[in-house]
């Protein structure tokens, strides 16, 4: 799971340098990732150059823009741009799970967002808040709808059937 990393230099430069497994790693068809909050878009730049389709891609309160109330503050995380087709085709699943009210913003407009680019699932929670933000009291000690997220095997398949024919 990626999540909260803290360096001085761009995030994505000091992960290629930092962190060479997140590139060139054993993913294969198997594999399962999970990004939360900044973790998202370090997920995003690793599915889009990994070269690989893996499993499935589940984003937790991701975002892949500027977060709205924070426009001109650099967030190094962030690519300017992102190949959202070679995102799309990197994961056979991808789940986007965002709050109608999280405090910075990232929320089901920034899921909506991500969610137009790839298609998917998006799940849209209700005052969620961030989901696990230690900043506002909400320690996710456990988070049920993860947990069954990862027991389903195709999320759109187990939607409308299609993986039981």
């Amino acid at each position: 799971m990626f999540g909260y990393l803290n360096y001085q230099m761009p995030i994505v430069q000091q992960s290629r340098n930092g962190f060479p497994s997140l590139w060139g790693g054993a993913y294969n068809k198997d594999t399962v990732v999970i990004g939360h909050s900044s973790g998202g878009p370090l997920l995003l730049s690793v599915l889009e150059n990994i070269g690989v389709q893996i499993h499935k891609a589940i984003l937790v309160a991701g975002f892949a823009r500027a977060l709205r109330g924070d426009k001109n503050v650099p967030v190094p995380i962030l690519q300017q741009n992102y190949n959202w087709e070679k995102i799309k085709n990197a994961a056979r699943d991808i789940v986007y799970i965002h709050s109608d009210n999280d405090p910075w913003t990232i929320d089901q407009e920034e899921g909506l967002y991500m969610w137009r680019k790839t298609g998917g699932t998006l799940v849209i929670r209700s005052n969620e808040g961030h989901m696990g933000s230690g900043s506002f009291h909400q320690p996710y000690t456990q988070f049920p709808l993860l947990e069954s997220l990862l027991s389903i095997k195709y999320t759109r398949s187990s939607i409308d059937g299609s993986d039981k024919k």
